[in-house]
């Protein structure tokens, strides 16, 4: 079952012992929920969709679609790279002119 756990445990900086130990499971269960090799029980979606205040179906949209959430969460990453980039790009710029002009 596609899933969204990874990303809000991420979100959260969580490894996947901190929720399996709030959700009261253990590390290797959390794993195979995010890697759908698990489905979880209907009182462990709950727990899950209440731990991150948000709707069972937006955690588990099990249907193949895109939430929004994924796409914000695209768009971050392209933006993230972008600033990246401007950032390596700023800093050989600087050494650059450091070298014409030593004070």
């Amino acid at each position: 079952m596609r899933n969204r756990l990874k990303v809000l445990r991420a979100e959260r900086n969580w490894s996947q012992s901190d929720l399996g130990e709030r959700v009261g499971v253990s590390r290797q269960a959390v794993t195979a929920i995010e890697t759908g090799k698990y489905d979880p029980s209907l009182p462990l979606a709950f727990k899950l969709a209440r731990l991150f205040g948000q709707p069972v179906e937006e955690i588990f949209p099990g249907n193949g679609k895109q939430t929004r959430q994924d796409e914000e969460l695209r768009q971050l990453r392209r933006e993230v790279e972008r600033l990246r980039q401007e950032r390596d790009f700023l800093k050989k710029a600087a050494t650059y002119f450091a070298r014409l002009d030593p004070e």
